[in-house]
């Protein structure tokens, strides 16, 4: 079977052409008759002007003004058609030409948003990678390590109130993960990193496109925002050591530990029992990584999710005439 215009256009070729137009009357070769001759027909351009102040242009068929139809290029020549003549004088065969002209308008939004999801694709992965291993964790770690070593009655009371007590300490409300006593943040991001490296390189490598991508990328924003959710958990360790959350806990701890005072400090909190203090204080080097590369990726995927938008829609050509 022969293939028609757009099925021969090479996808680099379909993403430097314009499908639409909104100047159709001053496309160069346009012509006010039909051309002869035997060469072969294809939509070049579909054009809506019905929201703008355009003058209606006339059919090349039937002379009636209008503001919706496409644009036929035959040899080199070009000329206005609109939907309803192109259905009565070319019949099945103009169902052929739209529904070649169709896919490549689905064509080539779905290429443009792929070259869009490749231009940060990469540079997204590479942050991924870096955050995977950045020395964050390793503070996250030694900080929750010593809390648990230096202030273990106060440790214990934070974890069961956080498993069992409604995640509070009198007013107090404590952060979801970080006293839970099971939460890996690290762990969780490298089993995250390695799909979401598998799924991004899937988009990117996918030689034929279809439809089927979409069920690829709704996975993606849903890994997307879990990787959001291990930098609220990272994050928590800064909401907690601010002075407001800080001195309610103290105010509840020193109401109830009958051995041990505490003292809330910036970014630091000292346990003083008898003549001997101890002290847990976020180090100045905890520092979360820039999380711009998410939110560029999360537009990327997002943009690329979107239905595809044709210039004509199926709601639309009945009514262009």
């Amino acid at each position: 079977m022969t293939k028609r215009y757009w099925e021969t256009v090479s996808d680099a070729q379909l993403l430097a052409v314009e499908l639409t137009t909104d100047d159709p009357e001053n496309l160069a070769n346009l012509v006010s008759t039909v051309p002869e001759g035997a060469s072969e027909s294809f939509v070049e351009y579909g054009y809506d002007l019905r929201k703008s102040e355009h003058e209606k242009m006339r059919c090349t068929h039937c002379h009636q003004p209008h503001l919706a139809g496409l644009v036929i290029n035959k040899g080199g020549l070009r000329f206005l058609v609109g939907h309803i003549c192109g259905v009565h004088i070319y019949g099945a065969n103009f169902a052929a030409l739209r529904k070649d002209y169709d896919a490549a308008v689905d064509r080539q939004a779905i290429l443009r948003r792929i070259t869009q999801i490749r231009a940060v694709v990469d540079p997204f992965l590479e942050w991924l990678e870096t955050f995977s291993t950045a020395e964050v964790f390793d503070r996250y770690v030694e900080l929750k390590s010593r809390f648990r070593k230096s202030l273990p009655w106060l440790w214990d009371q934070l974890e069961w109130h956080t498993n069992n007590g409604g995640g509070r300490v009198g007013q107090t409300r404590l952060p979801k993960t970080l006293f839970d006593g099971f939460t890996d943040p690290q762990r969780g991001l490298k089993e995250l990193a390695a799909e979401i490296s598998k799924l991004a390189m899937l988009v990117v490598s996918k030689v034929e496109i279809d439809r089927d991508i979409n069920s690829t990328l709704g996975r993606l924003q849903s890994l997307l925002s879990r990787i959001e959710d291990t930098i609220r958990q990272l994050q928590e360790v800064e909401q907690f050591f601010q002075p407001n959350s800080l001195a309610g806990v103290v105010s509840w701890a020193n109401q109830r530990d009958r051995r041990r005072k505490y003292r809330a400090e910036l970014m630091k909190i000292t346990c003083i029992e008898g003549n001997s203090q101890t002290n847990v204080r976020v180090s100045p080097a905890y520092k979360i990584p820039d999380i711009a590369p998410i939110a560029a990726f999360r537009t990327a995927v997002s943009n690329l999710s979107d239905p595809v938008a044709q210039p004509l829609h199926s709601t639309d050509r009945s009514r262009a005439v």
